[in-house]
């Protein structure tokens, strides 16, 4: 019956799928030759089956493996840590006068994108962070060990570098800070991408995903991982990533269900958080409010590197929203410690797992020599018991000193041994080279034991050579001012020089031309253009007949010409709005528009 030519049917699928494997992550071959050979394959290992006893008795006997391979799978691979994970236990110390100890984790922040070109924190676009450093230590030179979070945050939090090997999980790293305060400090510990602190200490209470997100994400990856091992169209993954976190229009709820979780009590707290912010899609509009952009950046290409200045530019742009929304949401924690008491003598930690660059030529967040000043230092405060005025430190930190710096001033003596050196120990530090663990994507040069040593670039030069990097986002012009447009944001299309002759037609997506801010509702902010023919010069968008943002659309072989960017917060107050799209042409001083006749698609 059906059964006959199902099986066979499906054991020749199977026998297909092998044959792909065999050509290895990469096949030399043309990937058309590779699926055409796994078919012959898949035919042919069918034909054998229907017809030779042997073949079909040796599937039989193979039949045992599922159970054996399941059994070796969980009790004798690494897999094992995770189904019965070894028991931790915390270091056994009083509670008695050791202060309360608050971490904020951050991802995707390099400490540029808080700065001017004088070096100060840019207080007029940041003044939760110039608050935070005005009463902390800065350390401008502090480094991180890896570009890569689950890398990252691990090493972070237990003060050892990286390892390949390790999961960011607690029995990969028993040792950490919460078995180091896990004796003498309550716990309130929200992590986003890592299991690091265990089970016995951090009882599940709501701030992990649900179940059915992380089995959502789980069998997402399961079949990224079977479509990429399956078809010689798409090249391997050597790493897979299991985003974790939540989506991003719900990471500042996040972090503000963390403030208010962080309470005065009878014993000392540690309160933990790694929140998704400002890391990307970028979502987040200054206020905090959510936008209506996509949840990929246009233009980031597999996560690794920007098609063109366009996409690098607007992705910039809405990093720096998304970061004005983070240090909005720092003030707010900072208000929180101050009104509850506890902020003087309370050890704060603000930091970042690793930087992100915006530069067509450069990767996202590989580690490479040129984009090491934008990826490899992350901005590190350090509020001390007892500080009340901000210190600057040029000494050569790393985040995985953060660890043990807390135990130095929590006064609690750790059992294990740190990689890193207490921030208090100048001369310790001093002795202690900068390590970066690169990964198989990142520039690196590894020494014999997997680590590459950073260059030590004073804080004054990184700023120096960045001075353009800085510059193209001074100000709130620049800012809407993307590559390629003009020095008109904030003029009245009114007073500019307008031939109504159409400059051709063009679509206007997302929420189109009419759009409406409704309260509690996401801001229509992104703009995403498609036109009809290459615009001549550079494109203007208005609202409400004011110009808010300028740029080049991206001309890209094959793909239609485009314009894509975040409209200002402050040009979309609650109402209707209109959004009109030029072509500017003219020399600098002399702009001429000519509208665009917009179709609105949504």
């Amino acid at each position: 019956g059906a059964l006959r030519v199902l099986h066979p049917g499906l054991l020749g699928l199977l026998a297909a799928v092998v044959a792909i494997q065999l050509a290895g992550d990469r096949p030399s071959a043309p990937a058309v030759a590779v699926l055409a050979a796994a078919g012959a394959v898949g035919v042919a290992f069918a034909w054998a089956y229907r017809r030779w006893g042997p073949v079909r008795l040796w599937l039989r006997y193979l039949s045992i493996g599922a159970v054996v391979f399941l059994v070796a799978f969980v009790a004798l691979s690494p897999v094992r840590r995770l189904v019965v994970p070894p028991p931790i236990e915390p270091v056994a110390a009083s509670a008695a006068d050791r202060p309360d100890v608050v971490v904020l984790v951050l991802d995707e922040l390099p400490l540029l994108e808080l700065v001017t070109t004088d070096g100060d924190i840019d207080a007029e676009r940041y003044p939760g962070f110039a608050r935070l450093a005005a009463t902390s230590t800065w350390y401008r030179n502090a480094t991180t060990s890896s570009a890569w979070t689950v890398l990252a945050v691990p090493s972070l939090l237990s003060g050892t570098y990286p390892t390949y090997e390790l999961g960011p999980m607690a029995a990969d790293y028993p040792n950490s800070v919460f078995t180091l305060l896990g004796g003498s400090h309550d716990l309130n510990v929200w992590e986003s991408v890592t299991r690091l602190c265990p089970d016995s200490l951090c009882p599940d209470t709501g701030a992990r995903p649900s179940v059915l997100r992380q089995v959502q994400g789980l069998l997402t990856l399961s079949g990224q991982i079977i479509r990429q091992r399956t078809s010689p169209f798409e090249e391997v993954e050597r790493r897979m990533q299991f985003e974790a976190s939540g989506p991003a229009a719900s990471r500042p709820d996040q972090f503000r269900a963390f403030i208010e979780s962080v309470q005065p009590g009878d014993r000392p707290s540690l309160d933990v958080l790694h929140v998704g912010l400002p890391h990307q899609p970028y979502l987040t509009m200054p206020s905090t409010a959510p936008h209506d952009g996509p949840d990929t950046p246009p233009g980031l290409v597999d996560g690794y590197s920007w098609l063109h200045e366009l996409a690098a530019g607007a992705g910039r742009q809405a990093h720096v929203y998304a970061t004005q929304a983070t240090d909005h949401l720092l003030a707010e924690l900072l208000d929180h410690l101050e009104a509850s008491g506890q902020l003087d003598d309370t050890m704060l930690v603000v930091t970042a797992d690793h930087g992100v660059a915006f530069d067509p030529d450069l990767p996202y967040r590989a580690m490479t020599p040129a984009n090491g000043d934008l990826v490899a230092y992350p901005p590190l405060f350090i509020k001390y018991p007892g500080q009340r005025s901000g210190v600057t430190s040029d000494i050569a930190a790393e985040t995985v000193d953060i660890v043990p710096t807390i135990a130095d001033v929590v006064g609690i003596d750790a059992p294990w041994a740190f990689d890193g050196v207490s921030l208090r120990d100048e001369a310790a530090v001093a002795g202690s080279p900068q390590r970066f663990r690169p990964i198989w994507v990142d520039a690196l040069e590894a020494g014999p034991d997997g680590f590459a040593v950073l260059d030590a670039v004073p804080f004054d030069e990184r700023v120096g050579r960045n001075r353009a990097v800085i510059e193209q986002v001074a100000g709130d012009e620049a800012l809407a001012t993307l590559p390629g447009g003009r020095d008109l944001v904030g003029a009245d299309v009114a007073d500019l020089r307008v031939d109504p002759t159409p400059a051709g037609g063009a679509t206007l997506g997302f929420a189109g031309r009419e759009r409406v801010v409704r309260p509690g509702a996401r801001i229509p902010a992104f703009v995403l253009i498609g036109f009809d023919r290459p615009p001549a010069g550079s494109v203007a968008v208005a609202v409400d007949g004011r110009v808010v943002l300028t740029g080049a659309a991206a001309v890209v072989d094959g793909l239609q010409p485009s314009f894509w960017g975040l409209l200002p917060e402050e040009a979309l107050p609650e109402g209707a709005h209109e959004v009109e799209v030029y072509e500017v042409l003219g020399e600098p001083g002399a702009e001429e528009l000519r509208p665009f006749e917009v179709r609105s698609q949504r």
